[in-house]
């Protein structure tokens, strides 16, 4: 199924972000009601609070264009429901004793929401978008490096400084101040940890989802198995798409994990696609037979569908 756009109010969809009453061209802009929808082949933040789509099918022979953000709501048809049912655990950090912690700078359920779909997804769109999230915080470990100033030698495990610099890019696009005080400095201890990102997650008000238990939606943050006697977890990263219901993508193999060439491989079909590291986008990475993924952390008011 196709993700689509849908007015939530009439509106314009342009080809720039000017507003719509300073473009005088007519096909320069379309009008869409209030209910009408456009299915889109991608979208990402533009300037000036707009989406910038690639339709699937051409408006006027032309497939880029930008739409008002308030005026518009994307359906990207993930594995998600966004409203709470019985049976549901919200509880599944208390599995993890170092996130027991009531949040102190939870997001309210629509700001969890806003997170979620208009800063993880449209990151996590492809290899250049993710690319895109993850530049500022590659140039800046690379000059830390340069100086043999990389004191907790992150270039040599960049995993939870990734999702860091994912997050300051989103706080910074979307304006979310709780999450900029958290994540302003991705160098810094907390956020080149696993269990420093973690707690952070906590405090935001993330709720921590066994995989066991739930198929996890993309843009979710997995955290690996096995944990240690600490809880804490080797390796942290955002989830493009949960094995379980994965239909192509064979493990290319790493470390002494063989690769495997097809998708009738003993351990194929449970291992997850992972965009790590600040440029790897659908990976298979520290996934051997005892090291999947344990749980992953969603923002409130997202919450998955039980396996």
């Amino acid at each position: 199924m196709n993700t689509k756009i849908k007015a939530i109010v009439n509106t314009v969809i342009k080809q720039s972000t000017f507003d719509s009453t300073q473009i005088a061209d007519p096909l320069q802009k379309f009008s869409l009601a209030k209910g009408d929808e456009l299915e889109i082949k991608s979208y990402e933040l533009a300037t000036n609070n707009h989406w910038k789509l690639q339709l699937i099918s051409p408006v006027q022979n032309v497939t880029q264009w930008f739409a008002f953000i308030p005026d518009v709501t994307i359906s990207d048809f993930n594995e998600y429901t966004k409203a709470l049912y019985p049976g549901l655990v919200l509880d599944a950090y208390k599995n993890i004793i170092h996130a027991l912690i009531k949040p102190d700078l939870p997001l309210l359920e629509h700001d969890g929401r806003k997170l979620f779909e208009q800063g993880i997804l449209p990151i996590l769109q492809s290899s250049n978008t993710f690319k895109q999230a993850t530049d500022e915080g590659e140039q800046k470990l690379a000059k830390l490096v340069a100086h043999n100033q990389d004191q907790y030698g992150i270039h040599k495990a960049p995993c939870a400084y990734s999702v860091s610099c994912v997050m300051k890019y989103i706080a910074q696009k979307l304006g979310f101040t709780q999450i900029m005080n958290l994540f302003e400095n991705p160098s810094n201890l907390n956020c080149v940890q696993v269990t420093g990102v973690e707690i952070m997650l906590r405090r935001l008000g993330f709720n921590y989802f066994l995989k066991k238990d739930y198929l996890a939606p993309r843009g979710a943050i997995g955290a690996r198995a096995p944990r240690n006697s600490n809880d804490e977890s080797g390796h942290i990263y955002f989830i493009t798409k949960d094995g379980a219901k994965r239909t192509q993508f064979p493990n290319p193999g790493q470390g002494n994990d063989p690769p495997e060439t097809g998708t009738n491989g003993p351990d194929w079909m449970i291992k997850d696609l992972h965009a790590e590291n600040l440029h790897f986008f659908d990976h298979v990475y520290i996934q051997w037979q005892n090291g999947y993924t344990d749980g992953f952390w969603l923002p409130t008011g997202i919450y998955p569908l039980q396996r």
